[in-house]
Parts: structure tokens; C-alpha cells; sequence
């Protein structure tokens, strides 16, 4: 699902996406995070509490493991392809508690506290970090993504990235761009998605 909005803006974006960072592993942060080292993407796992780290590494493990023995059971995957399925999806993730490690990242997803204020210090914050061709996104699912896209100074590279819970069985993700957001940025956001097996 895509929001349309007026206009277009040149941007120096990246133009595909291979490195992931996800910020805030709750629920559908973490979920995230294992859409995306499912679809063979390299992710970085953020979060400033180390008990969060620790639960989502034990989560996602838990839940790939689940989601492949019930392919196991059904016969569309054997023991062997789960358990390698299983070793290569861990493997693509990594852990951190600092946004420093983020640097690298072509895209990176806010999955942090709902509120605007301390969403756009992280955006402004982040700026400073990441390289300047990175895409920023959001998965707010109610505040306005302008007003980060502006705090971020980034507002060309910046999009909405909703994700619906549970995440690792939601097809949607509903990708929002502001007025200012660069079509280059959209696309690239929607093909992100759509390798992670969402329709957008």
C-alpha cells in the first residue's frame, strides 16, 4: 500500500538496499530484523538495552525455528534445509546496543518508543552517524512521518515503513512518503519490502 503524495525531490540515495539496520527490538522491531535476514539481507540489530538484545536474538531463533518445522511438517522443506535455513538467517544478524554501528547501513528502520519528540532526536542524532546515502524509515503507525523526515535533515531519503503485527505473518507493510520524499526512495523502499515477501 502506497501513499501518494505531491512532489519530487532529487536525492543521493542509495539505489539498492543490501544492509539493514533495524533500531528498537521489540516486537516488531525484532520482527523486522528477521524478515530481513530471511530475504538475505545483512542486518544490524539495535537497541539500548541489553536484555532486548539478548531476547531478540532468543526470539528470532525461536521463531525461525517454528516457522520452519511447520514447513518441515507440511513436506515443503526437509530437517536439513530447516536447520540450514535456520544457521544462514542467524548468521546475517548481528547485535549491537550503539547507533555507531550503523554507519555503513544503506537503510535503516525506526521501531523505537511512539513518541514524536524523542523520535526526532534519534533522526537528528542519527544523521550525524549513518552515511550520507542512506535511506531512513520509520514504522510509526500514527505520527506524521514529515515531521521526522524533517528532523532527520534528510527529508529526500525519508519514508514510512509500516509494518502490522505479527510481523513474520503480515503480507502488508504500507510505504508513506512525504511531499519531499525522492521517487528513487520510494521505489527502492517498495522493492526493500516486496524482497521481504510484503505486498506494499
Amino acid at each position: 500500500m502506497l501513499k501518494q503524495s505531491l512532489g519530487r525531490s532529487a536525492s543521493t540515495a542509495v539505489s539498492e538496499i543490501r544492509r539493514v539496520g533495524v533500531v528498537g527490538l521489540g516486537l516488531l522491531g525484532h520482527g523486522i530484523a528477521q524478515e530481513a535476514a530471511a530475504a538475505k539481507f545483512d542486518v544490524i540489530g539495535v537497541d539500548t538495552q541489553d536484555s532486548m538484545l539478548k531476547s531478540a536474538e532468543k526470539n528470532i531463533h525461536s521463531s525461525i525455528s517454528k516457522l520452519n518445522a511447520r514447513k518441515v511438517k507440511k513436506g515443503t522443506m526437509t530437517e536439513v534445509e530447516a536447520a540450514q535455513s535456520l544457521d544462514e538467517t542467524m548468521s546475517r544478524l548481528s547485535f549491537a546496543a550503539s547507533t555507531s554501528n550503523l554507519s555503513d547501513c544503506d537503510l535503516v528502520i525506526e521501531a523505537i518508543v511512539e513518541n514524536i519528540d524523542i523520535k526526532c532526536k534519534f533522526f537528528k542524532e542519527l544523521h550525524t552517524v549513518v552515511k550520507p546515502s542512506a535511506i531512513f524509515a520509520s514504522n510509526t503507525s500514527s505520527l506524521k512521518i514529515t515531521t521526522m523526515a524533517t528532523a532527520s535533515t534528510r527529508e529526500s531519503q525519508f519514508v514510512g515503513l509500516h509494518y502490522f503485527n505479527p510481523v513474520q505473518l503480515m503480507k502488508l507493510v504500507e510505504v508513506i512518503r512525504t511531499d519531499k520524499t525522492s521517487s528513487s526512495v520510494v521505489d527502492a523502499a517498495r522493492s526493500f519490502a516486496q524482497k521481504c515477501g510484503k505486498r506494499t
